[in-house]
């Protein structure tokens, strides 16, 4: 072999004249990383690449487990909750609430999981909500019911999340609840949280319904026996969830006189999912001392999945009852004595799901040959609406008079009651395209006397009418308070008191 000084330019060592530039490459198909570099990050990149594959699937998973229960959601009981607090002009907020309608959602944004195993495998509604009273207090503190509301949704969701998944039963979610009110005690530092706030709190958990009830705040549920007929109006039975309830009616002198505990009435109920139309009804000790059991429920029945208008018609006699009106202002504007007292009232309805009203709209499109959509994916409704402004509403304005209204949100409720009251006399046209389109006397009475809005002018059967409204535009009138409400109503069907920037509606669908 010759040494490498003599061989040729060509047969040096890592050297090759096959190169277009004419040079050697050095150690031609070698790097300079060692072996052990080289492993590493090969084995980083096939750990990012897992971790991003893992992060799609596990997307596309919450996607799907998403549609699934949003499928399972539309086939189960709706529930349909509102509150009414009155007066709500007065700067004592001795009554709040807390109305939590999907939990799932604030579970989500807090970070805290519930649990899916035992009475929580059910894929039914999830919701709170919860009434907190301080009036019966030697000294009621404002700041009492104002920190109960905002702690209570996190504290039952901490205390939910505990549970070990083979204990999640009946017996240790009202546990967990009566550790709820435990918690709120010593946050709040309240030796005696009993004697300072009176509370109801209910927990939803698809058909199960957990409550907790401590002073003499008052809670019922409604429910059909389970041998009742099938045909035929509901007849409910009254089911007390609060021992301050056999009180109910007879007072304010008799509750006060009742014994406070200083530990929750828990419950734990199953609903039956062939009982037809079950609802709650909480309310604070005014409304309780003021109203019995079955008046209660006479007030719900008549107003039937409107929570709204049932817990402003509970609280609106009882304060008629009572006489309870703010005390007169002194000279200086200032309220003169005591503060009025506050009348409180949660109703809380659940609702199957409106098969048959579904299959009159199907027919009714087949035989017009325009296809219908779901309510709940509907693209555009037409509808009937009664306006009533207030001057709390941003545009109180009457575009037909010219004038501001002068009235409060509360007296324009109470005039949409009562003719609801009357309008539901016409009976029952659910799922009645036809009956809907036809404008009846009583409808056209009712419009004309009191709806101010300028569709109110509107000759025949177009009186009160406002024509084809999209998506946009009834989220523009109100997302939660309007569009929301209008999604689930069905043709011919009369809503529950609304309201938006203009006021306070009554509003029927037409299509």
């Amino acid at each position: 072999l010759k040494p490498f000084w003599a061989r040729p330019r060509g047969e040096m060592y890592g050297e090759t004249d096959s190169h277009p530039s004419g040079y050697g490459q050095g150690n031609g198909g070698f790097s300079g990383t060692p072996l052990w570099k080289l492993k590493q990050q090969n084995h980083h990149q096939a750990l990012v690449q897992a971790a991003q594959q893992a992060y799609l699937d596990e997307q596309e998973q919450a996607k799907a487990d998403k549609v699934k229960l949003h499928h399972e959601l539309q086939k189960s009981q709706r529930l349909i909750i509102d509150s009414v607090i009155q007066p709500s002009t007065t700067g004592h907020k001795v009554a709040r609430n807390v109305l939590v309608k999907d939990l799932r959602k604030v579970s989500n944004a807090l970070n805290i999981r519930l649990p899916t195993q035992g009475v929580f495998s059910d894929s039914g509604q999830r919701a709170l909500f919860a009434l907190f009273d301080c009036q019966a207090a030697a000294e009621p503190d404002p700041k009492v019911t104002e920190l109960c509301c905002r702690q209570l949704p996190i504290t039952v969701l901490r205390n939910l999340n505990m549970l070990p998944a083979e204990n999640c039963i009946p017996a240790f979610v009202k546990a967990a609840l009566l550790k709820t009110f435990e918690d709120l005690e010593r946050d709040m530092s309240l030796p005696s949280f009993g004697r300072q706030c009176s509370a109801a709190v209910v927990l939803v958990v698809g058909h199960w319904l957990f409550s907790a009830v401590l002073g003499k705040c008052g809670a019922v549920l409604f429910k059909e026996p389970a041998e009742s007929s099938s045909t035929g109006a509901p007849r409910h039975v009254a089911t007390p969830l609060a021992a301050a309830c056999a009180d109910a009616g007879r007072g304010l002198d008799v509750l006060a006189m009742r014994e406070v505990s200083s530990v929750p009435e828990v419950h734990g109920t199953q609903l039956d999912p062939g009982s037809r139309d079950p609802f709650i009804v909480l309310v604070g000790p005014p409304v309780l001392g003021a109203m019995s059991v079955h008046e209660l429920m006479d007030v719900a029945m008549s107003f039937l999945h409107r929570p709204r208008a049932t817990a402003g018609e509970a609280t609106a006699k009882a304060m008629q009852r009572l006489g309870a009106d703010a005390p007169p202002a002194a000279s200086d504007g200032t309220p003169a004595g005591p503060p009025p007292t506050v009348f409180a009232a949660i109703a809380a309805f659940f609702r199957d799901p409106d098969e048959d009203a579904g299959a009159g709209r199907k027919a009714e499109a087949s035989a017009a040959k325009k296809p219908r959509v779901e309510a709940s994916n509907m693209e555009s409704v037409r509808l009937r609406q009664i306006l009533v402004r207030h001057k709390d509403c941003k545009y109180m304005i009457d575009p037909v008079k010219n004038k501001p209204a002068t009235r409060s949100a509360a007296e324009a409720e109470t005039l949409l009651r009562k003719k609801l009251g009357e309008l539901m006399k016409d009976g029952n046209h659910k799922g009645d395209s036809k009956w809907a389109a036809q404008s009846t006397p009583r409808i056209m009475k009712a419009i004309r006397e009191l709806s101010e809005c300028k569709s109110a002018l509107k000759a025949g059967s177009q009186c009160g009418d406002l024509g084809w409204l999209g998506k946009k535009e009834l989220e523009h009138l109100g997302k939660e308070t309007f569009a929301e409400p209008i999604k689930f109503l069905s043709i011919g069907e009369w809503s529950d008191v609304l309201h938006s920037e203009q006021g306070a509606h009554l509003v029927m669908r037409l299509a």
